[in-house]
């Protein structure tokens, strides 16, 4: 649990109230599963990248929503390290309770 951030401040009347802040939350992006026709079958696409095909349109339905559910369930807090496109090297760290909102989006 979050531990909020406690102060006092002084009223008009000259009484102390007490000001109960909570820590500011990072919101992240939704992220959007949605069911599509590729490749001869059916599958999601995430952000512009296509899952595997599936022979139906019910198997990629269910494919979509274990991984959706999947990418919600909290992690471990993790120092991951990459290098960008010029070379440099950056240290971030990945919070594993930061996790996405997830969405299946199905035309059918």
């Amino acid at each position: 649990m979050a531990h909020a951030k406690l102060r006092k401040q002084k009223s008009s009347h000259r009484r102390r109230q007490l000001i109960v802040s909570e820590p500011k939350k990072h919101a992240m992006p939704d992220v959007t599963y949605e069911i599509v026709q590729h490749d001869g079958g059916w599958a999601y696409k995430v952000n512009g990248a296509f899952s595997e095909s599936f022979p139906t349109h019910a198997e990629a339905l269910a494919a979509a929503q274990s991984a959706a559910e999947e990418q919600e369930v909290p992690g471990h807090t993790e120092t991951i390290e990459y290098e960008d496109d010029e070379g440099n090297w950056h240290t971030e760290t990945a919070r594993g309770r930061d996790r996405p909102h997830t969405l299946v989006k199905d035309q059918d």
